[in-house]
């Protein structure tokens, strides 16, 4: 709040307007500090009152109707992107019962009540009407007493410390989001029961990418602006096309793998789709690449699991010809005969004589047993976790969603080890050893012009897998990968931020010294142009299993 209130105060910044264009954007931020720091405003004169009272009003108001909005058009995605749990729903709910206006009224004062009640109120359709005539009048009390209270004290109080007053001011802003910060927690650990469940999710897991990536975007902006490339990523890995970032072909990375390191990658037969009747000649490029029956049939060029699906027989790799468009690669991969999955994030510098392992991701496939009554639907619907993402098992269960599963029978609801098709991602680094860096290290710097990426590997067990034995890279990604240990349900929200900072500063300095080593980025232009075309064809494959 320290830069608001030196904006406010530059002569550049004393329109009416501009003042409450800020005030506006920074309730958007934290209300009660940003109405205290306009109080104090009010009374240097910096600022007038009725600038003040109306944009803190309007900026206050606009956010909890975007909050109700939110709840109202959103719904069950309100749960699966954390600003609902259960506990919160059955607490707001009980409120709305009793009475909506002491609802609201206790939101806006009590810490911590604000954000599940107003998204509460619009998830369980609380009339609109009655809702925002108590919000706004809520909000114009809390709004007077808050900014009068402030003026008062800036009155008294700010003339006695002299030039020390702003410090002071500052420092009495953050003392006030520390003390509302632990009120919350408090009452949270207060009012919610001790032998409650932990939740099966981080509360920013299923934020929709464009709200949990855009501080990611601002410190991508900021490497683009510090090496003066916008694509600079895409010269970390000379020896993939774009560096992996996108548009790769899976087919021409594992081509690269030398015979010295093949043991440790599941053979695949690279195969173009030309026919709606190529399956003969889709088997003769797997016995050719020495591949049989159970395979995983894939997209050559694809990403997040788009379109991977396993294929036990002639009659389903048929099926998935049928499903895959015309005129594109795919790949038919050995299904590699281990059950365990683990993501390992790599990266070395060019001027470096050993790689490093950056992130371990130990990944799992979730399932519902049947109890001889219930249908699929009804057991994914009883799941935790589960039900956070019927969007996403429903449509690749459907033939079988109305089916009651017999009692025992495991019924497994994802294939594809992708966080966005399903898969559940934990925190892997317990499995890393000197053993297994080194022999990803050797795996590594076996490719071609390779620096960055990361091995999607199926293993026998963990004991082994430790010892850099007995597993299968199923997959390299290049410059597009992610540290995926930050979709743990454990992870916390500032620690995901500092590994993404942490690993595009990585990426982007291996690219810098690829640049002057004489490797060039792509451009712009074609970075466009290769995203749009990858959307194209992605909304034309099969569904992933």
């Amino acid at each position: 709040m320290e830069s608001l209130l030196t904006l406010l105060s530059e002569g550049a910044l004393q329109a009416p307007w501009v003042q409450a264009g800020i005030i506006v954007l920074s309730t958007f931020i934290l209300e009660d500090p940003t109405t205290i720091g306009c109080g104090l405003l009010v009374a240097s004169g910096t600022l007038a009152f009725p600038t003040a009272f109306f944009a803190l009003w309007a900026g206050i108001a606009l956010g909890d109707m975007g909050l109700y909005a939110m709840g109202r058009f959103m719904g069950p995605q309100s749960l699966r992107w954390g600003l609902l749990n259960e506990t919160q729903m059955t607490k707001v709910k009980g409120h709305f019962d009793k009475n909506l206006l002491l609802a609201v009224v206790l939101s806006r004062f009590v810490p911590g009540m604000r954000l599940p009640t107003y998204v509460g109120a619009g998830f369980f359709r609380a009339a609109p009407g009655p809702f925002l005539a108590f919000t706004i009048g809520a909000t114009l009390l809390w709004t007077l007493v808050l900014l009068s209270a402030a003026m008062f004290f800036g009155e008294q109080v700010m003339p006695l410390l002299g030039s020390f007053r702003w410090p002071v001011a500052a420092l009495l802003l953050l003392l006030i989001v520390i003390a509302q910060r632990l009120a919350r927690k408090k009452l949270a650990d207060t009012t919610e029961p001790d032998d409650r469940p932990p939740s099966p999710v981080s509360y920013f897991e299923f934020w929709p990418p464009v709200l949990f990536y855009f501080p990611v975007g601002f410190w991508y902006a900021w490497l683009c602006l510090r090496y003066g490339s916008f694509t600079l990523p895409s010269a970390a890995n000379p020896g993939i096309y774009a560096g992996g970032l996108i548009f790769e072909s899976k087919n021409d990375i594992l081509n690269q793998v030398p015979e010295s390191q093949r043991d440790y990658f599941a053979p695949h037969a690279p195969f173009q789709h030309e026919h709606t009747d190529d399956l003969d000649a889709a088997e003769k490029a797997m016995k050719d690449a020495g591949v049989d029956y159970p395979i995983v049939a894939k997209p050559d060029k694809g990403q997040r699991g788009n379109g991977v699906q396993p294929v036990n027989s002639r009659e389903e790799l048929a099926a998935y010809l049928q499903a895959f468009p015309l005129h594109h690669d795919m790949q038919l991969q050995q299904r590699v005969p281990y059950e365990n999955e683990a993501g390992i994030l790599y990266y070395r510098m060019p001027d470096a004589s050993r790689g490093q392992i950056f992130s371990v991701t130990r990944k799992y496939f979730p399932s519902v047993t049947g109890d001889g009554q219930q249908t699929l639907a009804q057991l994914i619907e009883a799941d935790p976790r589960a039900r956070l993402l019927t969007h996403i098992y429903f449509p690749r269960h459907a033939d079988r969603l109305g089916e009651v599963i017999p009692q025992g029978e495991e019924v497994s609801l994802v294939f594809s080890g992708s966080h966005a098709g399903g898969a559940i991602f934990k925190d892997g680094r317990n499995l890393l050893t000197p053993a297994l860096e080194a022999r990803i290290d050797a795996i590594a710097q076996a490719l071609p012009e390779f620096y960055f990426g990361r091995f999607d590997i199926r293993f026998r067990d963990e004991g082994s897998f430790k010892s850099g034995e007995h597993f299968q890279i199923v997959e390299i990604n290049g410059a597009g990968a992610e540290s995926t240990h930050i979709w743990d349900g454990d992870a916390r929200l500032r620690d995901a931020y500092k590994t993404l900072f942490q690993q595009f500063t990585i990426l982007f300095a291996i690219g810098a010294q690829n640049r002057r080593r004489g490797f060039s980025a792509i451009g712009p232009l074609r970075l466009l142009s290769d995203c749009r075309a990858y959307r194209r064809m992605a909304r034309e494959y099969p569904i992933t299993r």
